[in-house]
């Protein structure tokens, strides 16, 4: 029974992850794969630029859902334009406390 409660429990957190992934992209950042594993999510990409790759981890680092943005390589690759680059980055998925405001 715990393991189906906490099946259950997981598929929010799920639903929830992919749409703070959503909302976290930065503007000309394209994820290419996605792989999850325990609570770390590896991506690669590609980007406009590699100032569109530092925005990124900015917005993981300031997301509740992520913490610990971490590039693992960064490649120039001119067939996406003149300064992209294909990434490879990782983060730590958290879960935010509840709150309640009473509201």
């Amino acid at each position: 029974m715990k393991v189906i409660q906490e099946l259950q429990g997981n598929r929010q957190i799920i639903t929830r992850l992919f749409d703070e992934l959503a909302r976290q992209l930065s503007v000309r950042v394209f994820f290419t794969s996605l792989t999850y594993k325990g609570s770390n999510l590896s991506m690669n990409g590609v980007a406009e630029s590699n100032n569109r790759i530092s925005s990124q981890l900015r917005n993981f680092d300031e997301s509740d859902w992520f913490t610990g943005p971490n590039v693992t390589e960064i490649d120039a690759n001119p067939n996406y334009g003149p300064q992209a680059s294909q990434f490879s980055l990782s983060v730590q998925q958290t879960t935010p406390p509840v709150t309640t405001d009473g509201g």
